[in-house]
Parts: structure tokens; sequence; C-alpha cells
């Protein structure tokens, strides 16, 4: 009894030492080494993604897979990514047609490796795309929301082409920035110039 007691107390150090499943559970994979309980997904979110992936692959023939957990490890995230992707076997045998997005909440970052999605778009176009959708959501710790927008994205772009903005849309979304951010700082100028403008008729 004392040495199954042991074991029990031995549990959380062990998964600890393990930095990922040797297997993937579904498409979307949730791993929680230290028992926090700390979910980003529900379990309804979490269907919901892997009904979506599966029927991406049925359309596409890429497998895409999603690991997520909360912390990153020691070693590199992409050097992590690249051993999950290497012992899932994701992709089919002898097609390059396998991707994994490998999510660290902690951080809100996320490491995508393999090549399959290189058939609907090039690895730097598609980097691009996926920082521009699940990002700002991650900031916000909308995971499912900012994984759902990335898968969507990938969707749309696997049956019509990829077109960049133009130069004019990127001016403009520039501008708007500068004026949102100029907006933001307004009142905070304002206030300094009355402040000052104040000692000085004092002085």
């Amino acid at each position: 009894m004392k040495y199954f007691f042991f074991l029990l107390l031995m549990l959380p150090a062990m998964a600890n030492g393990q930095e990922f499943p040797l297997n993937p559970k579904n498409y979307v994979t949730r791993f929680d080494p230290s028992y926090s309980k700390n979910f980003a997904l529900t379990q309804q979110e979490e269907d919901l993604l892997n009904a979506k992936l599966r029927a991406f692959e049925e359309s596409t023939g890429i497998q895409l897979f999603v690991y997520i957990t909360q912390y990153g490890p020691i070693k590199t995230k992409e050097t992590l990514a690249q051993q999950i992707f290497n012992a899932w076997g994701i992709g089919q045998k002898d097609k390059n047609n396998g991707a994994l997005i490998a999510i660290f909440t902690s951080d809100q970052e996320f490491v995508v490796v393999g090549r399959g999605l290189d058939a609907i778009l090039n690895y730097d176009t598609c980097m691009e795309i996926l920082d521009e959708e699940m990002t700002s959501h991650f900031q916000d710790k909308n995971f499912y929301q900012g994984i759902d927008a990335g898968i969507d994205k990938l969707v749309h772009y696997s049956k019509n082409q990829y077109e960049p903005p133009s130069l004019l849309e990127k001016t403009k979304k520039n501008r708007m920035e500068i004026i949102g951010m100029t907006a933001l700082a307004l009142p905070f100028i304002l206030g300094i110039i009355g402040f000052l403008l104040k000692n000085r008729r004092r002085n």
C-alpha cells in the first residue's frame, strides 16, 4: 500500500517529465502535464474544431493537427513542434501533406511545422495569414476563436486563389491604425499641454 501511495505522489512529476503525448487524441490534442485543469478549450469547442479539421482533410487531402498546451519547454518551441510532428507521423505516407500548429497558451504564441500547407499557400504567406487571423484572438486569450478563424482562412484559400492585399489596402490599414493611436493619445497630450499652460500662468 505504501508503494502504491508513493506511485500516486509521483504521477504529477512523471507527467511533467513527458513533453507531449506519444499519440494524438484527435485532430486537436490538449496536453496538461501539470494537472492544472486550466484548459484553453471546452470539450464542445474541441469537438467543433475536430469536425472542421476532418472536413478540411476530406476536401484537400491535407492533415492539419493542432497541439495546445499551457507552457513551452526549455528547448525551443520549434524543436518540440517538429518532434511532435515526427512522432505522430502527420501526413499520409509518401506524401508531404501534413502540418501541425502547436499553441502555447501561457505565451499566446503558436508554431507551425510541416510543409503540407504549401499545397494551398507558400509557407510565408500561410504564416502571414495565420498570424493576422489568430494572434489578436490569442492575445485576448480567445484561443478557440483564434484557431477557428485561422482554419476558416485556410479552408477559404484552399478553394480560392490567395490574392495578397494591394499597396493601397495596406496604406489604408496603416493610416487607420495611426488615426486610432492618435485618437487614443490625444486626451493625454491635451492634458499635458493644459497642465504646462496652467503652471506657466502661475509663474
